[in-house]
């Protein structure tokens, strides 16, 4: 997941970990899990009809993603994330109605919020990290067989 978005010029760090959910489902007394497998059917299920109907553009993708999603989840995963990793490092968070009321660009925080969310779903990156206690495993040289034939 993008470690970072950025909102009206400020660099502000976000985290997707328990605290995240916690704070998603006091905040906005709805799990943070299921609503983005809920969004992520909805967005799914508007590509596939868009695909059908041929209606489907790249450039697109965004008012794609923000009309299947829309603009409320999106908003909340963005403060949770951020809420998440203020309280981590022990900082003020700000409420939600705090930070989205003083956003000056709205558009580009809506922006931020897709990549976010985008990352959030497709992370290559695991959310749980392997502590590394065990032994490394040794490397085993494999040869090749002969076939039948050659035998």
């Amino acid at each position: 997941m993008i470690s970072k978005i950025t909102i009206d010029g400020k660099e502000y760090k976000t985290t997707l970990k328990g605290v995240t959910a916690r704070l998603y489902r006091e905040q906005f007394r709805s799990d943070l899990l299921v609503d983005m497998n809920n969004a992520q059917k909805n967005l799914v299920q508007a590509i596939a009809e868009n695909m059908e109907s041929k209606k489907f553009a790249q450039g697109e993708i965004g008012d794609l993603m923000l009309s299947a999603i829309g603009e409320t989840f999106l908003t909340q995963l963005a403060w949770a994330c951020i809420a998440g990793e203020l309280l981590l490092t022990n900082k003020p968070v700000p409420t939600y109605v705090a930070l989205t009321d003083n956003i000056e660009d709205y558009v580009g925080f809506i922006q931020q919020c897709c990549l976010l969310y985008d990352s959030a779903i497709f992370s290559s990156q695991p959310t749980v990290e392997s502590e590394d206690t065990e032994e490394p495993k040794k490397k085993v040289k494999r040869t090749s067989q002969k076939s039948l034939s050659q035998v």
